[in-house]
């Protein structure tokens, strides 16, 4: 016996240290839970139900090293996707979002108050109890909501799933959604205030609430309560699974069973007897998600081709019919566009020729109408003056014949003095006649914007002559008192003198006022000038060299070489008509290679009264018409 003991001793000690070295370790367990308000636990702290639970696995499952960490909502969907969590407690909504994750249910909690894990909770609408108007959900559309989170599935996707339920937009049903994030009793007071009509939260929350909050009792009320629900709240929904302990797949099949076994053997609390039971269920969740069109059911709110032409095919067919026609018009408007482009083409060409034509029979016409103004006025004056002309010639003969006798005959020399003096006076008077003749009754008082004017001749002659350069420069606002459609012919007889005369194809043209005067300036490079300093003269010349190239003694087409033509004519009778002053001379040039002998820069000057010919006629300046 006494060898036998340490025998014993040794073997006992053997199996011991053989139990030690076989004992497994505890296995650590991630548990995740939300950080949501307190109100949200269905009691009036937060520890009765995550808390709780917690402590209680730690308890029942001695062999799991529990280690415990709060998320958000979309903290907790990071830290399962990822892996970092083994198991979890959440709503059944959260949990059916993850079903694509592999999770499995453990637990769904239940109470003396809803006893049913497939019925647990629900949404409540509520709103002012001074709202009669507001009796049904249909009443809430356009109002202005208020809800503790988008992704918290009890307080606010299940009251938007019944809204979609009745054939409504979720998305479009209130005018505006103002979240609190998750804080509860801000729903409350922002509907009890009047800052929304309505708030969406869980039942039962405000029962639970209004226990600390006695100063919102009877002043909120729920829409539409559900008759005979098997919960003691009001609720305006459907009810659902409630909170669900759910596991990951990263939890060990032996630590989900303990964890398991321990929610479903927890006795009933004292307070709502609250436990543990399995929920088999979950359709109605995956239904909230599939009105919505989130969570698992997000892809049903982004389009594909094919959903979207099986959607909208009678558009596509509208469209495309539409596009066929619009086709159709188009190629038609094209060839009755080119078609008409065509007919235009050939319409402009024609009024082109048919306006060069009338560009030269205009220039014609008026190469005519000068001649016949100057023959007409010619042939009345030789007409009317060859009688006294001729009787003074023959008066002066016999003058000179008495003179050369030795006896004067005073008496028929007198007599002869007598008729020269008649016939002088008969001279005079045809002379005054033909003046009277060509005088027209022109009224020359009316506002005239010479400026304006100048400027739209200017625009005719650049027309009339493309090859030559018109360097206008023209004050604005000079005005004077005239007729404008003569004025307009002496503007233009002007620059067309210069155009025809200017060996280089320029004209300068100024206009400028000049004390009670409007000065019109026209200067051309032309041949100098020579002969006569009287203009009269001048003119006369330059009357008889046109005349002669009318009658084809000399080339009309010639161009006039100093700028002073049959038009400068009409030029001094209009000015002296205005009671203004016309008068050019010649400026030397300097010597250069490029300019012909003897030329020289042309200067015409018109100065008009800006009072008009009455006023212009009394104080006008000398009429110096060359210098």
């Amino acid at each position: 016996m006494r060898h036998r003991l340490p025998h014993l001793i040794f073997t006992a000690a053997v199996i011991a240290l053989a139990g030690i070295a076989h004992a497994e370790p505890r296995e650590s367990v991630h548990f995740g839970l939300l950080n949501i308000e307190q109100e949200a636990t269905y009691g009036d702290r937060r520890d009765n139900v995550q808390v709780r639970t917690v402590d209680y696995l730690r308890e029942a499952c001695p062999g799991i090293d529990f280690s415990v960490e709060v998320y958000d909502i979309l903290g907790l969907q990071a830290a399962v996707k990822e892996g970092r969590v083994d198991a979890f407690l959440s709503s059944s909504g959260f949990f059916v979002e993850l079903w694509h994750q592999g999770v499995k249910d453990l637990a769904t909690l239940v109470s003396n108050d809803f006893p049913d894990p497939n019925r647990c909770v629900g949404g409540s609408f509520i709103v002012r109890a001074e709202e009669p108007e507001i009796l049904t959900l249909d009443d809430l559309q356009g109002r202005v909501a208020a809800a503790p989170n988008p992704q918290n599935f009890m307080a606010y996707q299940i009251g938007m799933a019944e809204i979609a339920r009745r054939g409504y937009d979720p998305g479009r049903f209130f005018s505006r959604i103002d979240f609190t994030g998750n804080k509860l009793p801000e729903v409350l007071r922002r509907v009890a205030s009047g800052e929304a009509d309505v708030g969406l939260v869980r039942a039962c929350i405000l029962e639970s609430l209004l226990k600390r909050m006695p100063e919102l009792r009877g002043r909120l009320r729920v829409v539409e309560p559900v008759k005979d629900a098997p919960i003691s709240c009001a609720v305006s929904t459907p009810l659902y699974p409630g909170w669900t302990v759910a596991a990951t797949t990263s939890l060990k099949p032996a630590s989900a069973e303990a964890i398991a076994r321990a929610l479903l053997t927890q006795p009933p609390s004292d307070e709502g007897g609250y436990r543990w039971s399995v929920a088999t269920d979950f359709k109605s969740v995956n239904d909230v998600f599939r009105l919505l069109k989130t969570g698992p059911y997000a892809y049903l709110d982004q389009w594909t081709l094919t959903g979207f032409f099986i959607h909208y095919w009678p558009w596509f067919a509208l469209a495309l019919t539409a596009l066929f026609f619009w086709i159709l018009h188009w190629l038609s408007v094209e060839r009755l566009v080119k078609k008409r482009t065509e007919e235009l083409q050939a319409a402009l060409g024609r009024e082109a020729l048919l306006h060069r034509k009338a560009l030269g029979a205009a220039e014609q016409s008026e190469k005519l109408l000068q001649l016949g103004v100057v023959n007409e006025l010619s042939c009345i004056y030789a007409h009317e003056m060859a009688q006294p002309l001729t009787s003074i010639g023959y008066l002066a003969k016999t003058l000179r014949t008495l003179s050369a006798k030795e006896t004067l005959n005073r008496d028929l020399i007198r007599r002869c003095s007598e008729k020269i003096t008649e016939d002088l006076a008969l001279a005079q008077a045809i002379l005054s006649r033909v003046r009277r003749y060509a005088k027209s009754p022109v009224r020359r008082n009316a506002d005239v914007d010479l400026s304006g004017l100048l400027n739209d001749v200017a625009d005719s002659v650049k027309r009339l002559n493309p090859g030559t350069e018109l360097l206008l420069e023209a004050a604005p606002g000079v005005a004077v008192r005239g007729d404008a459609l003569e004025l307009s012919i002496l503007i233009l007889n002007l620059l067309k003198n210069a155009a025809s005369a200017a060996l280089d194809h320029q004209v300068s043209v100024a206009l400028k006022a000049d004390g009670d005067y409007a000065q019109i300036e026209v200067r051309n490079l032309g041949k100098s000038i020579k002969g006569s300093p009287f203009a009269d003269r001048v003119l006369i010349r330059k009357a008889e060299s046109c005349l002669k190239a009318a009658t084809g003694k000399e080339s009309p087409e010639e161009p006039q070489t100093d700028g002073l033509g049959l038009g400068l004519l009409i030029v001094q009778s209009i000015v002296h008509a205005h009671g203004g002053v016309f008068s050019w001379e010649s400026l030397k040039t300097e010597a250069s290679d490029d300019e012909p002998e003897g030329a020289s820069f042309i200067v015409m000057r018109v100065k008009l009264p800006v009072n008009g010919p009455e006023a212009g006629s009394s104080s006008a300046p000398s009429p110096s018409t060359h210098s």
